[in-house]
């Protein structure tokens, strides 16, 4: 069973093994059993590596050391990362001249986006730590951020702030066959990705504070605020998709895919929906 600590025990077992003191062992002949770490697993450990990475908190050689050793497993089960000689040893292996990583590795297009959000929020002075299982959304996060945004609704008035989701939503032709497709939308094959703008929590928040109004000397600035900040929370969520290919991966998790399809994800970015035939053309 994978555990939040566990991308500290990889780093310690990738900076030992660097240190040349352990014998190179085959992944799969030292870490297999039939009662451990599953692949999926491992490669949600390899993903917070990455993000770990692209914010700023580590090199990107130990996940892409671990990616190595998870494709050389062949889909067996894993030790758990206390069993220190023997993770060490399977790195080791990665490390030998002969199959040295690539260091040039790039993060995923997921990891890229969630790692860049956690540095534009700790830029805010927002405290994030990113564990195994990716960033760590506390309580006092989310209460930290949720403070933020409705202090930036309600100096720019809850009624501008809806008008402004409406004007967003038409801008980018939200609106398809007589009714909101409201939501997170992939780009098509050869498009750029970026995290999506959560609209039905910015709407639902605007309608929260619709009888506040505005006192804000600037509003497009505040507008902008509040924009970046709930962009980069609902990045940190890691609950949108970024690829319409994505869950080919076979390294994906039920568990993951599950959560992009989840009620945080309608939360954040649907709105309440109606059929085609309720509405007037």
């Amino acid at each position: 069973m994978l555990h939040p600590d566990d991308m500290i025990r990889f780093r310690e077992h990738y900076e030992a093994a660097c240190q040349n003191g352990y014998e190179a062992s085959l992944p799969a002949e030292v870490l297999s059993t039939e009662e451990g770490l599953f692949p999926a697993e491992l490669f949600r450990l390899a993903l917070s590596l990455q993000i770990a990475a692209v914010a700023g908190d580590a090199e990107i050689a130990p996940a892409a050391c671990l990616r190595m050793i998870i494709d050389q497993m062949g889909g067996k089960q894993s030790l758990d990362l206390k069993c220190t000689s023997e993770w060490r040893s399977a790195i080791a292996w990665c490390l030998s001249p002969s199959m040295v990583p690539d260091q040039t590795v790039r993060a995923t297009m997921r990891s890229i986006e969630v790692g860049n959000a956690c540095k534009r929020l700790r830029d805010r002075g927002i405290k994030i730590e990113i564990n195994a299982f990716g960033v760590e959304v506390t309580d006092r996060l989310q209460t930290d951020i949720a403070t933020r945004m409705e202090s930036y609704v309600q100096l720019m008035g809850g009624a501008e702030v809806v008008k402004q989701v409406c004007s967003f939503v038409s801008a980018c032709q939200m609106i398809h066959d007589g009714m909101w497709l409201l939501g997170n939308r992939v780009p098509h094959l050869y498009a750029g990705s970026m995290p999506a703008f959560p609209v039905g929590w910015v709407y639902s928040l605007g309608l929260r504070f619709a009888g506040k109004r505005g006192t804000a000397r600037k509003p497009a600035v505040v507008w902008k605020s509040i924009i970046e900040l709930a962009v980069d929370f609902a990045a940190v969520l890691d609950c949108q998709r970024y690829s319409q290919f994505e869950e080919m991966d076979v390294h994906a998790s039920q568990a993951e895919r599950n959560l992009r399809e989840s009620l945080l994800w309608r939360e954040l970015f649907v709105l309440p929906q109606v059929p085609a035939v309720a509405l007037r053309d």
